[in-house]
Parts: C-alpha cells; structure tokens; sequence
C-alpha cells in the first residue's frame, strides 16, 4: 500500500479550513513552529504544504510578516473545450508547455480498444505538461494510430494550437469528437506530473476523434486541476422543423 507523502494531512486539513471560512481573508496563519507542533512533522513538510496553498492562490506569504489568507476558492479559468487555444492565453498569464515523452510504444489494452487496434501494437504516444509560469495546472497524453502522427513536429507538440495544425496533416477527414467528462482522483502519474498529492480532485475530458469512414483518429485524454478550471461548452439549438417536414414526418 502507497502511503500518502507526509504534507498532504496538513496541507489538506488547512486547505479544507480556509474553504470552509475557519480562516478568513486577512488572517495570519500560525507560524511554522505552531504548525509542526500541531501536525506532527518537521519544518521542511510544514513549508511544503504551505507552498501548495500558496500555488492554489489561497494565502500569501510575505518574509518577515507570517503568512495570510488570501480568501476561499479563486476564481477558476473556463476552459471552452472547441477553443483550447484561447481559453489558455485568456486564463493563464504565462502559458507553458513540455513535452515529457514523444514517440511510438505499445497501446495499452484499454486504449487500443478505443482505437480499435491489437494491444501492444505500437502507436504513437506523447505527454504533455501545461503550466502557468512554473506552476503545473493541466496535462495531457496523445494516443494516435501511427498513420495519422507521421506529421506531428515538437513545435507542433508544444503548441496550444496542436488540434489544428495536427489536423491539416490528415488524409482522413475528421467528422465528429466523441467527448468524456468526468472527475477523478489523481493517481501516482497525474501526481507526479502535477505536482499534487496523490487522491486529488482532477477534471477529466477525454476525446475520441473520429474519422468519415467511423474509424478512430486519435484520443486526447486530458487532466485539469480542479482548484483552476471549470470546462466549457456550447451545444447548438436543434433547427426547428419546417412545416413541410412536419407534415412529411405526421
């Protein structure tokens, strides 16, 4: 059994404390000698779950004076899912991307289901890490037949815009998403990946490109830290129908 690292009980317990308005905006935290003394641990795990509050936003600490709370839960960045590009420059005031890995390997069993192909058949495979100056707020992985990723480039990888270009590259023509979205708990990878403490609240969307003749492009399975972003989406109005179709259909 993987334990959970030494910072995540009072990172979550004072997190949990100034969402529920225990501590309120402009009060000073106790010091870190209060701290350690209260949970348990050392100076260095006390400073670390301090810098989780600190990324989410919730307190501000300032040398010499103690640390304050800034308020509850900050304002989160929509996320509109038929515009990744310009939600990011809109949301994040220094968008970053890498690429953690890139290349072909062997399909897992459950994704070379959806992609309709043997497991193990090697497919090409990128993980991506997007951040706000160097605070990790999103990743990602790519999971894509190796006929379609023939003219992915690493500038292509690192772009916001990555859908778009990718899909000039196609001789298939894309005809429909097929989207998930749901909430999930980050396992030891999106942790690691997050920087956050492994069970943490994530957004999931998971998207299944499809192509005109039904077989699968690729699938863009995303993970979003739920402290920062909310999803977006705008579903069209069905047409009304004309009277003529009215009566043809009565």
């Amino acid at each position: 059994v993987m334990l959970e690292p030494a910072y995540h009980s009072a990172f979550a317990t004072l997190q949990a404390e100034i969402i529920d308005g225990v501590w309120t905006q402009g009060d000073c935290l106790p010091s870190e000698a209060d701290l350690c003394a209260r949970f348990g641990v050392s100076r260095i795990t006390i400073r670390h779950a301090l810098r989780l509050l600190d990324e989410r936003g919730l307190i501000s600490r300032q040398r010499g004076r103690g640390t304050f709370v800034l308020g509850g839960i900050p304002e989160k960045t929509p996320v509109h899912v038929t515009d990744f590009a310009a939600s990011m420059r809109a949301g994040l005031r220094d968008f970053r991307r890498t690429v953690a890995f890139a290349g072909l390997c062997p399909a897992p069993e459950d994704m070379a289901l959806v992609l309709r192909c043997r497991p193990e058949t090697p497919v090409y495979h990128a993980r991506r890490v997007d951040c706000d100056g160097d605070l990790p707020v999103a990743c990602d992985a790519l999971w894509i037949p190796r006929e379609h990723a023939e003219g992915i480039t690493p500038a292509m990888l690192k772009s916001p815009r990555f859908f778009s270009l990718w899909e000039r590259t196609l001789s298939a023509r894309h005809r429909h998403t097929e989207e998930v979205v749901e909430v999930v708990f980050a396992d030891a990878c999106r942790a690691g990946m997050l920087h956050l403490p492994r069970k943490t609240p994530l957004l999931r969307q998971m998207e299944t490109m499809v192509a005109a003749d039904t077989a699968p492009l690729a699938i863009f399975d995303s993970y979003y830290r739920a402290d920062r972003f909310r999803l977006v989406s705008t579903v069209p109005a069905a047409r009304p129908q004309s009277a003529r179709t009215r009566k043809e259909h009565s």
